[in-house]
């Protein structure tokens, strides 16, 4: 029998006779292998072997294996994904008619070669509450996914398995580091480390929103009419949070977003003490004027009369909860109760004598009317 190995397929030389197959063999050195890579070798005889041959093989690598070609091919054929390198023998043996004949084999299974090695840049350079250029990880030799390992606060990993992507907005500063490998066919590569350098914010954050605010309807919400809405407390240097100290009853701070809302109860005009604080640290006060509820006006009668010598009684109203008057012009025998408004006495001249007054509460003196 003579044995040639070409073109990944073993052609033996055969004489077929009664009893089955008969040849002389030799060791055949098949085609190499590689760990991880699909292999396929064709056994076929010449002549062509009967209908009914079976082959089997000994010593092949784990993840190979031989078994009968499709019908109507009567070869046999090697294949599998190796999974270890080395260097293997073994027979291969043709089963037809009763008779075996075998050949012996060396067969050799590379390592895995061609793994991905990550190619894009180990370094990241990032501030504090600043959002990153958007970071791809890449790698060398077809990657087919990655394996990347913790990231600090405010960064994420997206975009796909085969084009990740490091973004976000890191809030702590510090070095972090991150594992970072990919992975194709031939296995996983080397792991590589990612260092993520996060610098402090240039410098605390100082208020830039406004410092006054009012809301003339209380008992309503900021954000219902006539109230202006809610007030946002607005800083620099990218703010991590807020704080409000002397807030009004009924309203609340969102240390986080910075948002005072609620819905205040009682009037006034009060002093609200503003911070801002980021990772360089919290920066300068500022004094929030927020006026809660409307100035009294004077809504009583514009006319009143009297009669010398008899009791006279008149009393000075206003809206919005005033707290006191103010009242001028008072005829002779009359004097005003500047707590209720109430004006009493006799009047001991004729005349028209003209009133001004006006109403004060938490929120301050309401506009002059006259009487």
């Amino acid at each position: 029998m003579k044995l040639s190995a070409f073109s990944r397929s073993l052609v033996v030389a055969i004489t077929w006779l009664a009893v089955g197959l008969t040849a002389a063999r030799a060791q055949t050195a098949l085609p190499s292998a590689q760990v991880g890579v699909a292999y396929s070798y064709t056994v076929t005889t010449n002549p062509v072997a009967a209908a009914g041959t079976s082959y089997s093989a000994t010593g092949l690598p784990t993840g190979l294996a031989i078994g009968q070609a499709p019908a109507p091919s009567t070869s046999g054929v090697i294949s599998g994904t190796p999974t270890t390198a080395g260097t293997y023998t073994g027979a291969v043996s043709l089963t037809s008619n009763g008779v075996t004949n075998s050949f012996n084999y060396t067969l050799t299974v590379s390592g895995a070669a061609g793994t991905p090695a990550i190619s894009s840049a180990t370094t990241i350079s990032a501030t504090a509450g600043t959002a990153i250029s958007a970071y791809t990880v890449t790698a060398s030799n077809s990657p087919t996914s990655f394996n990347v390992g913790s990231l600090p606060a405010g960064l994420t990993l997206g975009g796909t398995t085969t084009v990740p992507t490091i973004s976000g907005t890191p809030t702590t500063a510090g070095t972090y580091t991150a594992s970072l490998s990919a992975n194709n066919g031939s296995g996983t590569g080397s792991v590589t480390t990612l260092t993520i350098n996060v610098a402090a914010s240039a410098a605390a954050p100082v208020i830039s929103s406004s410092l006054t605010f009012a809301a003339s309807a209380l008992n309503s919400p900021l954000t219902t009419s006539p109230n202006p809405g809610n007030y946002t407390i607005t800083a620099s240097n990218s703010p991590a949070s807020f704080s409000a100290t002397g807030l009004p009853v009924g309203l609340s701070l969102n240390t986080t977003t910075g948002v005072i809302s609620g819905t205040p109860t009682v009037g006034g005009i009060y002093s609200v003490t503003l911070r801002a604080t980021n990772n360089s640290g919290t920066g300068p006060a500022a004094t929030l004027v927020m006026t809660l509820g409307s100035l009294p006006v004077i809504n009583s009668a514009a006319t009143a009369s009297g009669n010398v010598g008899s009791a006279f009684s008149y009393t000075v109203s206003a809206t919005n909860t005033p707290g006191g008057f103010t009242i001028s012009g008072l005829p002779p025998g009359l004097s005003a109760d500047t707590t209720s408004g109430a004006i009493t006495g006799s009047p001991t001249s004729v005349g028209s004598f003209t009133l001004t007054a006006t109403a004060t509460n938490v929120v301050g003196t309401g506009p002059s009317s006259t009487i």
